[in-house]
């Protein structure tokens, strides 16, 4: 095609007087993607980020995916109304239990089983720290078939009202306290009047840990 034959058609098209306005036109447009591509990386994505709605590129959202985050804002769960006494303690409290938390923001640890009240709204295993109007309940709902309790504080920080698991055999009360506040990597397994100690890592459960403590003393039954 020569170039006057280039130039009707370009006229045909679009009603430009030369393939100058056309060719121009095109870069034009190229350059508006270009716009549109920048614009589109500097893209702002909606994340629920540890309880917090926050924006982040998008280039980021893959990395917050991968530690828990999730896409859109945060949504409160109903709040918990169940009510129920602490045994042991001089008051009534309401809400979500958990029975491993932070002695300083009262937050759930890492390790915390959290639930909406107790059977007969009585928490049986329960421990309060800190000043009057200030206090951090730990509470478990333990019932007898779930065995002894045991609460206190740690040098981690941490405080707890633990329900020792009688089912689980290589670990002692206090050994399963130990791994409820953090010790992970610290566990002690006991057998027959032997003791062995296991690594149970951080994403371990308490169950995992037992198994761990089996497999220590070869225990294949």
């Amino acid at each position: 095609m020569d170039s006057h034959q280039f130039d009707r058609l370009t006229k045909a098209l679009t009603g430009q007087s030369s393939r100058r306005s056309v060719i121009g036109g095109l870069f034009g447009g190229m350059l508006g993607l270009g716009v549109h591509s920048a614009t589109a990386k500097r893209t702002k994505v909606v994340v629920c980020h540890k309880d917090q709605t926050i924006e982040v590129a998008e280039s980021a959202v893959k990395a917050h995916l991968k530690h828990g985050d999730t896409v859109g804002p945060c949504t409160t769960d109903p709040a918990c109304t169940a009510s129920y006494q602490i045994s042991g303690f001089p008051f009534e409290t309401s809400g979500e239990i958990c029975d491993v938390r932070d002695s300083v923001t009262g937050e759930p640890a890492g390790n915390a089983i959290c639930r909406c009240g107790c059977p007969g709204n009585v928490a049986n295993c329960s421990s309060v720290n800190g000043p009057t109007g200030a206090e951090i309940v730990t509470a478990s709902c333990c019932p007898t078939s779930e065995g002894a309790c045991i609460s206190g504080g740690t040098d981690t920080g941490i405080v707890g009202a633990v329900c020792c698991k009688p089912s689980l055999t290589y670990l002692v009360c206090n050994q399963q306290f130990r791994y409820a506040v953090g010790f992970s990597g610290q566990i002690d397994c006991v057998s027959g009047g032997q003791q062995r100690q296991v690594d149970c890592t951080s994403d371990a459960t308490v169950e995992d840990c037992n198994e761990r403590c089996r497999a220590v003393f070869g225990d294949v039954s």
